[in-house]
C-alpha cells in the first residue's frame, strides 16, 4: 500500500490560509500580535494554577495561529477583510487587531457557553461576548467592537448551522469595529478552537506516552474531506493531556488496510492546541472498506516513536442525498407512536431502507430507539405516551452509498391515550329540555381538552340520543326532550374526553340517569295594545294554559328593548286584560307574559315578546289653527301645531260649520293633515264664498285618547271666477305662426286678467304654447306653422276665487309664412314681346304651389308691369313692348310665392333683368317667275328695314294659304333658282326671315300670283 506521510508543522504556531489585503495588512498583524501579547501577560501574571497556564497556552497559540499564514484555505483559517478607503488609518487597524485578541481571549476563558450547547434560539449570538464587554477589553477611545456572526464546523469548513455534533469543534467568529466619529466599519474573522480537551482530565500530562484518537474519522466518500475529521490528544501515561510537547506529528492510512494504492490527501493537516490536535481537510481517493488511519510522533525522552491507530471505517464511492422529513405528528391510531412521513434520498439506489431514530433531546442521544425498515407515512412504535421526541431519517448505507441523515424534527409528542372520565353528576338543568352536568377530568389531558356528553333514553345509550361534542364540567346539556306540563324525560348520561393532536379519544365514563328539566305550559292567544282607557299603561290578553302541571301565577312585563333588559315594569299575579299601569305615557314598550312554574323540575314558559306597544297617552288640544282661502273652489286651507305628543301619523278630524256654535252647514274630514284643504264647501261661480267656522280634534289612535277640539277660527271658503265664452280662432293675416283669438267676458266677478293656451289636442295637454294676460282679438303668435291647434281661455281669478276655463275651441291649422323665391333669373322669351323667368322654389313650398312673376320697365317695378299670377319657372312671360324690326325692351322681373290655404304669400324676390324678345323685319311681297331649268321658280323679294335676318327660308305651297303641296328651300337668296318643284304646277310663294338672337322669324306676304313651274 502507498502511505503518504503528513507531517504536522510546528504545533505551537501553525500558520493556516487566509484572505488579506496588502500592506494594511502587516501592519495590523504586527499590532495584533503586541496587542495579543499584552492581553495573555494582563492574564498570565502571578501564580497560574495548571488551569489557568493551560489558558493561556492554549490563548498564546490561537493568537500565533491568528498570524498564520499557509497554503490551505480551510475552515479553520481567519478571514481578515478591511475596507479598502480605510487602509490608511492607523488606529482603525490597531483597534482591528485588537478586537481579534480580545474577542479569543474572552471567548477561551468563558468557553462553557459557546462550545457545549447551540445559541437558543438558533442562529443568535446568546452565551458570546456583548458588545459592550469587547469595547471595555478593546479599550481604544472613539471604536466600538462587536460579534456579528458565528459559524461551526462542517465537511467543507464552517457554515451557519449549529448541530449537537459541531458546536464543540472549531468556530469561526466574525468580528466588526465601528469608528464611532465616522460610522465607518472593518470586519475581521477568526477561528476559535474549544480548550476543553485540554482540560478533560482535570490537569496536565508531563511526558508523551500515548497518541489517542478522541474523534474516529468516519463518513468518507473518495476524494472528499471525511465528514468526522480525526482529532488526536497527546496523553502521558495516566492518560492525561501532554500540553508542552511539541513533536511533529504523522497521520497515514495503515498499511494493509483498505483498497490497495489508496493515499491520503495532500491537504490532510492538524492543528494543535495544547496538545489537541485538529485536523482538517483529509480524504482518501480510492473506495474501500475497513481503512483505518496511523498516527505517529518521535517520543519525546528517547528513541522511538508514539503511534496510534484509528477504529475501521469505509470509503464509498458517493453519499446519499440527505432524506427530507415533511411530516412528524402524533399518530392517530396508536398510543405512544409518531407518524413520519418523510422523502428519500434522491439519489438511493433501489431497495434503499431507511432508520427512523426518536430521541427526547435534539441531540438524538438521550432515550432512543431506532427502527429500521421504516416507510414513510408509518407509526414509529414504542414511546412513552405523552413524552416529546426529536426525529431523525438515516438512508442506510449500502456497498457504493455513504450513509446520510437529515437534521432532527421536533418536539413532537407522542400520542397519549385518554382515561375515562369520573362518573358524571346529574341534576335539573336551568333550561327547559336540558340538565346540569358535572364530571372530573382524566389525569392525563391535553391544553384545551374538550369533552362529549351523550344523553339517551335508555341503558344501551342506543339511540334517540342527543350529544355535545364541546361540553365543560359544570355545563348545562341542552336539547332534550320534554312535554311542557309533563314531569321530564329520564336521560342517561355518559363522558368522553375527546381526541385532539397528540391523544386519543377515551372510552366513555360510567353512565348516570336523571329526568331532564320540563316547563310549564305557554299562555296562548298573547297580545298586546295600548289601553283604551288609562293613560300609561297598556293591556295583554292570553288565554291560560288547561291540562298537566299548572302555572302558579302569570307575570305580565313591559321594557322598551325587544331584548326585555331596558326600563322594566312588571306585573305578577297578573289577569289577561288587565292594565299594566305605571308606564310613561307615550313611550314605547315590549310585553311578555310569564306562567310562573310551580315546582322543581319545571321552568317557567314565557310567550314571544309582542310588537312595539305605546303606553296610552291623552291628546291634548291641537293649537294655533289658522284658516285660509283652499286651493280649489270650495275649499278652505287649514293649518295647525299637533299636540306634542302626537303619535308617528296621528290623524285629525277637520270640521266646517256656517255657525259659531258649529251646528249648520257642517262639512267633515275625519282624515286631515296639517296645511291641507278641506273641499266640499258651498260656493257660487262669480260670487264671493261663504263664510265658514272651523275646529280641529285629534283622533284617538292606539295608544292614544283623543284629544277635545280646537278653538274655532273663521274663514270664507274660496269660491270661483266666471268661465269665459268658447274662443273662436282665425289665422292672422299678416303673421305666419300666429293665430288671432276672441271671446266673450264671464258675468259677476271680473277676473284679474286672461291666459290663452293653444294645443294639439282637445285634452289641452300636448304640444302647448301659452299667452299670458292675453286679450280678446290680439294676435296669439309662437305657434308652429303647418299645426292644427285648439284653443281654451283661462279666466285668472282674483283673491278668493279659483280659475275658470272655458269650453275649448274647435281646431285651426297655422298658417306658413312663404319665403320669398331665389336665384332668379330672365332671358329671351320664345314668341316676341316674352321673357323667360327661372327661379328656385322656397324649401316650404305646399304641393301645387303658384307663383306670381312680375315684368317692369323699371328697377323700382313701378312702369309699364305686365304681371302673370300663375306663372311656372322656365315659361314665357308674354304681353311685353317690341316693335318689329327694333331690339327688345329691357324688363326688370320679381317673383312672388302665392298664398293657399295654411299658407301666407312670401314677399316678392330680388330682381332680375333682361330685354324680351322682339321680332325680325317682314321682307317685301315676293314676285316669282317661271326659270329656265325644269321643276324651278326664280323668287324675288326685298330685304326688310332693321337688322338684318341670319338667313332666309322660302316655302313654295300651291294654295295662297300654304298648306298644300309646300316645298321649303333654307338659306334662300332673292333671285336664286328655288327647283324641287313639280313641272307645270303653279305655286304661291312665300318668304320667312330667319331671326338673330333675340328676335323671332317674321314672314313676309304670299305672292300675289302663282308662278308655274317649266
Amino acid at each position: 500500500m502507498d502511505e503518504t506521510q503528513h507531517v504536522s508543522p510546528d504545533r505551537g504556531a501553525q500558520r493556516v490560509a487566509s484572505r488579506r489585503p496588502s500592506g494594511v495588512f502587516d501592519n495590523v498583524l504586527k499590532r495584533l500580535v503586541q496587542k495579543s501579547r499584552h492581553a495573555v501577560a494582563s492574564r498570565t501574571s502571578g501564580v497560574r494554577s495548571e488551569v489557568g497556564e493551560t489558558l493561556v497556552e492554549v490563548l498564546l497559540a490561537l493568537v500565533i495561529l491568528a498570524l498564520a499564514s499557509v497554503a490551505m484555505i480551510t475552515a479553520f483559517g481567519t478571514d481578515i477583510s478591511a475596507s479598502a478607503e480605510h487602509r490608511s488609518l492607523a488606529n482603525f487597524d490597531t483597534a482591528l487587531a485588537s478586537s481579534i485578541s480580545m474577542t479569543t481571549t474572552l471567548i477561551q476563558q468563558d468557553y462553557s457557553s459557546v462550545f457545549t450547547a447551540c445559541p437558543t434560539p438558533s442562529g443568535s449570538l446568546a452565551g458570546y461576548p456583548t458588545s459592550t464587554v469587547l469595547t471595555s477589553d478593546l479599550d481604544i477611545t472613539g471604536y466600538t467592537a462587536s460579534i456579528t456572526a458565528v459559524e461551526y464546523t462542517d465537511t467543507n469548513g464552517f457554515s451557519a448551522t449549529c448541530t449537537a455534533q459541531n458546536v464543540g469543534g472549531p468556530q469561526l467568529i466574525t468580528i466588526v469595529v465601528t469608528d464611532t466619529a465616522t460610522g465607518l466599519t472593518q470586519s475581521n474573522s477568526v477561528a476559535v478552537i474549544n480548550p476543553a480537551p485540554t482540560q478533560a482530565s482535570g490537569g496536565h500530562g508531563k511526558v508523551a506516552t500515548q497518541l489517542v484518537f478522541s474523534t474516529q474519522p468516519g463518513g468518507a466518500t473518495v476524494g472528499t474531506a471525511f465528514q468526522y475529521q480525526p482529532i488526536l490528544e497527546v496523553q502521558d501515561a495516566s492518560g492525561q493531556i501532554v500540553t508542552t510537547d511539541l513533536s511533529p506529528i504523522t497521520l497515514t492510512i495503515t498499511t494493509g488496510t483498505g483498497t490497495n494504492g489508496a493515499s491520503l490527501s495532500t491537504t490532510c493537516s492538524g492543528v494543535e492546541t495544547s496538545g489537541v490536535v485538529v485536523y482538517s481537510g483529509c480524504s482518501i481517493n480510492e473506495v474501500g472498506n475497513g481503512y483505518t488511519l496511523t498516527a505517529t510522533e518521535p517520543a519525546p525522552s528517547g528513541p522511538g516513536v508514539l503511534t496510534s491507530t484509528s477504529a475501521p471505517f469505509s470509503v464509498y464511492s458517493t453519499q446519499l442525498a440527505t432524506p427530507t422529513i415533511t411530516s412528524v405528528v402524533p399518530s392517530t391510531v396508536t398510543a405512544g407512536a409518531l407518524n413520519v412521513t418523510f422523502t428519500g434520498s434522491a439519489n438511493a439506489p433501489s431497495g434503499e431502507s431507511y432508520t427512523v431514530k426518536a430521541c427526547t433531546d435534539n441531540a438524538m442521544s438521550a432515550n432512543c430507539t431506532q427502527p429500521t425498515g421504516i416507510t414513510s407515512g408509518s407509526d414509529v412504535t414504542g414511546l412513552v405516551p405523552g413524552t416529546t421526541y426529536y426525529v431523525q431519517i438515516t438512508a442506510t448505507a449500502t456497498s457504493s452509498f455513504l450513509a446520510s441523515t437529515s437534521p432532527p424534527d421536533g418536539p413532537t409528542m407522542a400520542t397519549a391515550q385518554l382515561a375515562a372520565p369520573s362518573t358524571p353528576v346529574l341534576s335539573y338543568g336551568t333550561a327547559a329540555g336540558s340538565l346540569s352536568v358535572a364530571f372530573t377530568p382524566p389525569p392525563t389531558i391535553a391544553a384545551g381538552q374538550t369533552y362529549t356528553v351523550k344523553a339517551c333514553t335508555n341503558t344501551s345509550m342506543g339511540p334517540p340520543c342527543v350529544s355535545n361534542t364541546n361540553f365543560t364540567s359544570g355545563g348545562t346539556f341542552t336539547g332534550l326532550a320534554f312535554v311542557p306540563g309533563s314531569t321530564g324525560t329520564l336521560y342517561y348520561v355518559q363522558v368522553t374526553a375527546n381526541a385532539s393532536a397528540g391523544y386519543l379519544v377515551s372510552a366513555p365514563s360510567p353512565t348516570a340517569n336523571h329526568p331532564s328539566t320540563s316547563q310549564v305550559k305557554t299562555p296562548t292567544g298573547f297580545s298586546a295594545a295600548s289601553s283604551a282607557s288609562q293613560i300609561g299603561a297598556i293591556t295583554a290578553s292570553f288565554t291560560e294554559p288547561t291540562g298537566g302541571t299548572a302555572p302558579s301565577s302569570f307575570t305580565a312585563t313591559a321594557c322598551t328593548d325587544a331584548a326585555m333588559t331596558v326600563g322594566c315594569v312588571s306585573a305578577t299575579n297578573y289577569t289577561s286584560g288587565a292594565p299594566l299601569s305605571g308606564l310613561t305615557a307615550g313611550a314605547t314598550y315590549y310585553v311578555q307574559v310569564t306562567a310562573v312554574a310551580s315546582s322543581a323540575g319545571f321552568v317557567s314558559a314565557t310567550t314571544a315578546v309582542s310588537s312595539p306597544t305605546v303606553a296610552t297617552v291623552q291628546l291634548t288640544a291641537p293649537s294655533g289653527v289658522a284658516v285660509d282661502y283652499g286651493s280649489v273652489a270650495g275649499s278652505v286651507s287649514v293649518t295647525f301645531t299637533p299636540p306634542a305628543p302626537a303619535a308617528a301619523g296621528q290623524t285629525y278630524t277637520v270640521a266646517a260649520c256656517t255657525n259659531a256654535a258649529m251646528s249648520t252647514g257642517c262639512v267633515s274630514n275625519a282624515n286631515f293633515t296639517s296645511g291641507n284643504v278641506l273641499a266640499g264647501l258651498a260656493y257660487t261661480v262669480g260670487n264671493p264664498g261663504a263664510n265658514y267656522w272651523v275646529q280641529v280634534t285629534a283622533n284617538a289612535s292606539s295608544g292614544y285618547l283623543v284629544s277635545p277640539p280646537s278653538s274655532t277660527v273663521s274663514h270664507a271658503a274660496m269660491s270661483q271666477i266666471g268661465a269665459p265664452g268658447t274662443p273662436t280662432a282665425v289665422n292672422s293675416s299678416t303673421t305666419a305662426g300666429a293665430i288671432v283669438v276672441t271671446f266673450a267676458s264671464p258675468s259677476g266677478t271680473a277676473p284679474y286678467s286672461y291666459n290663452a293656451a293653444a294645443c294639439t289636442n282637445t285634452g289641452m295637454t300636448s304640444g302647448c304654447v301659452y299667452a299670458n294676460n292675453y286679450t280678446s282679438g290680439s294676435q296669439f303668435t309662437g305657434l308652429t306653422v303647418g299645426t292644427r291647434y285648439y284653443v281654451q281661455i283661462t279666466a285668472v281669478a282674483p283673491t278668493g276665487f279659483v280659475n275658470n276655463n272655458s269650453v275649448v275651441s274647435s281646431s285651426i291649422l297655422v298658417t306658413y309664412q312663404l319665403v320669398a323665391p331665389t336665384g332668379v333669373t330672365a332671358g329671351y322669351g320664345t314668341v316676341a314681346g316674352s321673357l323667360s323667368v327661372n327661379f328656385t322654389p322656397p324649401a316650404n313650398v305646399a304641393p301645387g304651389q303658384t307663383y306670381t312673376a312680375k315684368a317692369c320697365t323699371n328697377a323700382g317695378m313701378t312702369n309699364n308691369c305686365v304681371t302673370n299670377a300663375n306663372y311656372t319657372a322656365g315659361t314665357d312671360l308674354t304681353g311685353l313692348t317690341f316693335a318689329a324690326g327694333n331690339a327688345g325692351t329691357t324688363y326688370w322681373v320679381q317673383v312672388t310665392a302665392n298664398a293657399s290655404p295654411g299658407y301666407l304669400a312670401s314677399p316678392p324676390s330680388a330682381t332680375a333683368n333682361h330685354a324680351d324678345t322682339s321680332q325680325i323685319g317682314a321682307p317685301g311681297t315676293p314676285t316669282a317667275v317661271t326659270s329656265s331649268i325644269s321643276g324651278a321658280i326664280v323668287v324675288t323679294f326685298s330685304a326688310p328695314s332693321g337688322p338684318a335676318p341670319s338667313s332666309y327660308n322660302a316655302m313654295a305651297c300651291t294654295d295662297t294659304n300654304m298648306t298644300q303641296r309646300c316645298v321649303t328651300v333654307t338659306n334662300y337668296t332673292s333671285g336664286a333658282q328655288f327647283g324641287g318643284l313639280r313641272s307645270g304646277r303653279f305655286y304661291y310663294v312665300q318668304i320667312t326671315a330667319v331671326a338673330p338672337s333675340g328676335y323671332v322669324n317674321n314672314i313676309s306676304n304670299v305672292s300675289t300670283n302663282s308662278t308655274m313651274a317649266r
